[in-house]
């Protein structure tokens, strides 16, 4: 009798996020589910399959100002321009289009957000991109910052770093705010595509020095290839 072969996994399933006493960041081999919902008493229900066949797109935002409040808990993505902060959003949802990719660092000026089953996923503005204006600089400074200054039900906020290369003082700074925030957080390294396995290893050991991040610590090696 001929064997059956093994079922493809999706993106989600390679690289998904656990959700276990308000979404922690896992491995590359965890089914995405949703966080636990809370009865009228306060009492938490039991976790629940996410199903990312149900992602849209809600709205973009200009300011902070125009933010809606946090209704829901939210995963917030961060990191610099040109990260891919876009692009593992389409991997984790397996769309190719879901979030737009652009090719010019620095061109993610708004905040957008996504929706699935109860959660909301946030596209932050990318920082640290030379080649803008003063003004535009400062508007995303605002975004960034006036996102974190609200009331949000941040779940868990993803900070992205690109591991070919040494974190910037703009990364350290973002992943220190988390930290003294106290803020649930994971680190996910980008681009390892283009790095062999083993230069992979020795970048994940590099960076976790770097960024002083404790055993515990969240990190996840991926790449939108």
């Amino acid at each position: 009798m001929q064997s059956q072969r093994p079922r493809k996994r999706s993106p989600a399933e390679r690289f998904g996020f656990s959700v276990q006493a308000g979404l922690r960041c896992a491995t590359m081999d965890v089914t995405t589910t949703a966080p636990p919902q809370r009865t009228a008493r306060g009492n938490e229900r039991k976790e629940r399959i996410m199903n990312i066949n149900n992602v849209a797109f809600e709205r973009s935002f200009g300011i902070s100002s125009q933010l809606p409040p946090s209704t829901v808990p939210e995963i917030a993505f961060a990191g610099r321009s040109n990260v891919g902060k876009s692009s593992l959003l389409n991997k984790l949802f397996n769309r190719k289009a879901l979030a737009k990719v652009s090719q010019t660092p620095g061109k993610t000026a708004t905040i957008n957000f996504f929706s699935c089953d109860g959660v909301r996923f946030v596209d932050l503005p990318g920082y640290g991109y030379a080649k803008v204006s003063k003004s535009d600089k400062s508007r995303w400074s605002e975004l960034i910052e006036g996102y974190f200054n609200q009331d949000r039900d941040l779940a868990l906020v993803v900070s992205l770093v690109d591991i070919r290369h040494e974190a910037s003082d703009l990364d350290m700074n973002m992943i220190g705010f988390l930290q003294e925030a106290e803020l649930p957080f994971a680190v996910v390294l980008t681009k390892a595509d283009k790095l062999s396995r083993q230069q992979q290893m020795k970048q994940k050991a590099a960076l976790k020095r770097q960024l002083a991040l404790g055993d515990d610590a969240s990190m996840v090696v991926t790449s939108s290839a």
